[in-house]
């Protein structure tokens, strides 16, 4: 029976496969830092909007986006520019998702102007805004540059529709928005005793 044998790949072909699966990964260790980075401002957002001081809770998360798309351009090498930032910031949050709740972030922070029960809400509400939206802004931009774009080459309307699908994944991260309603239809097996 005649034994088969394998051909060990040239010192060419072993560098050409190495070669095409650099791209890959770099792609994939860039996009997992990127999503260390997300993860960290996110919290970082998430304990700013507890600022008890009305507008300034909302500076500071502001300041969080900033510092966020400051160290993923630095991931992607891209370049960086603060009022191209705050650009894609406010276009994502104020004009890509109206009506949604990233654009209730500014609202809610004022809610703190009201006494006690003002304050009472925005502490249950901005802190989970400010995650949500926070996250979102950090997936969108990502996936923009992955696809080759840039701070200066950012359109918000373009991407109003995957801002809107990674919100519904911030608002998940949350714990109070990730509960489901308990399931009707399941019987409670203390009842049957």
């Amino acid at each position: 029976m005649p034994e088969t044998q394998t051909q060990q790949p040239t010192d060419h072909e072993a560098a050409t496969d190495v070669t095409a699966e650099a791209p890959a990964a770099a792609s994939e260790i860039n996009r997992l830092k990127a999503d260390i980075v997300i993860t960290r401002h996110f919290a970082l957002a998430v304990g700013a909007g507890f600022i008890p001081v009305p507008v300034f809770d909302f500076a500071v998360v502001t300041g969080v986006q900033l510092t966020m798309l400051a160290q993923i351009c630095n991931i992607y090498k891209q370049p960086f520019s603060k009022e191209a930032a705050a650009s894609i910031i406010a276009s994502l949050v104020g004009g890509a998702v109206t009506g949604g709740e990233a654009s209730s972030l500014a609202v809610s922070s004022k809610l703190k102007f009201i006494p006690v029960v003002g304050t009472a809400v925005s502490w249950l509400v901005t802190p989970a805004l400010a995650g949500a939206t926070t996250y979102a802004i950090g997936k969108v931009f990502v996936r923009h540059l992955e696809s080759g774009g840039s701070l200066l080459t950012f359109d918000g309307k373009k991407m109003k529709g995957y801002m809107e699908k990674a919100l519904d994944e911030g608002k998940k991260r949350m714990p109070r928005w990730n509960k489901r309603a308990p399931d009707a239809t399941v019987p409670d097996p203390a009842a049957a005793i």
